[in-house]
């Protein structure tokens, strides 16, 4: 099943960068530097998944086009 973009994607962006920036504060609000330590590489998950998006975006034109231009197999 390949995967292809769809805008309700970038609903996933927000949430995951949220969790890990709440998760830090969290840890160092409670005085747990393991929990703002996970919670800080946890953020970096976020610009990671928008990269993805990103790319998935950039590349659904052409994607697209690509399959309209094949046969439809029967």
């Amino acid at each position: 099943m390949p995967l292809r973009y769809e805008t309700s994607r970038w609903s996933m962006v927000f949430p995951i960068g949220m969790y890990g920036v709440a998760t830090r504060e969290l840890g160092e609000a409670a005085g747990r530097g393991w929990m703002a330590a996970t919670g800080a590489s946890e953020a970096w998950a976020a610009p990671a998944v928008w990269a993805v998006v990103l790319a998935g975006i950039l590349s659904a034109p052409a994607t697209s086009l690509q399959r309209s231009r094949q046969p439809e197999a029967k």
